[in-house]
């Protein structure tokens, strides 16, 4: 009796079989040669929103990106986005303070 595919396997097949434009995710010699295992630790899962920021774990908000361009991605546009919306929410958050503090005081 053949025993059903565990996560690790089917998460390597369906990663096999992604494509970025021409070319596919996971390169030769992994795509022929490599192990379950080996094929998804190639694969770190990017937000395209943020959890910082309200993002969710649905599957439409998660890509895969090989570990070297997961990594640039996040220290070059996710991490300046975070902080900008944090920023924005404190400078907001401050706005809002002192106007409300304006309206108690002339009633």
């Amino acid at each position: 009796m053949r025993r059903r595919p565990n996560s690790t396997e089917r998460t390597a097949a369906a990663l096999l079989a992604v494509k970025r434009g021409e070319a596919w995710l996971i390169p030769e010699p992994l795509r022929s040669e490599g192990t379950a295992k080996e094929i998804c630790a190639y694969v770190e899962w990017h937000h395209n929103t943020p959890h910082a920021i309200g993002g969710t774990t649905a599957p439409q908000n998660i890509i895969p990106l090989p570990t070297e361009e997961h990594a640039m991605e996040t220290a070059k546009k996710t991490i300046p986005r975070v902080s900008k919306v944090r920023r924005i929410s404190e400078a907001h958050a401050e706005f809002r303070r002192k106007m409300l503090a304006k309206v108690g005081q002339e009633a």
